[in-house]
């Protein structure tokens, strides 16, 4: 087994339970974690700036890492707490996170947020990017 297979199976997490639910709202800069459909934690973000948008859509996490790298080409900084929604595109903490949209795609989080968020989900936890909360509740 190589390193890397050793490592990803050690942060696979078992299938998130269907009581679980992230929305990350772009409008709001805002992501919001329910279970049982209940607010249980809900966090300032900072999503894609023009000409990067976050992608909006239905998605589940296919991969969890407590550290990471961003690709050279958006400067290499250390990510921590990684949530992998789709391709390139992640949830994880960051030391900037403005309260504006500001990043190349991903959903930028403070480490400590992005931590709790990071322990409380699962492989295949629903995440919801939405534009604007007032229509979806």
């Amino acid at each position: 087994m190589t390193i890397a297979a050793l490592v990803f199976s050690l942060v696979t997490s078992p299938i998130a339970p269907p009581n679980q639910l992230v929305v990350v709202d772009l409008s709001a800069q805002r992501l919001t974690a329910y279970e049982n459909g209940k607010r249980v934690m809900e966090f300032p973000v900072s999503t894609g700036r023009t000409g990067k948008e976050t992608p909006t859509g239905n998605f589940r996490i296919k991969q969890k890492q407590p550290t990471g790298r961003a690709l050279p080409k958006y400067g290499g900084r250390r990510l921590s707490y990684v949530l992998r929604l789709k391709g390139h595109y992640l949830i994880h903490g960051s030391e900037s996170v403005p309260d504006y949209p500001a990043s190349n795609g991903c959903v930028r989080m403070r480490p400590p947020d992005a931590k709790k968020l990071y322990d409380w989900t699962r492989i295949g936890t629903p995440v919801e990017v939405i534009v604007n909360s007032d229509c979806w509740l």
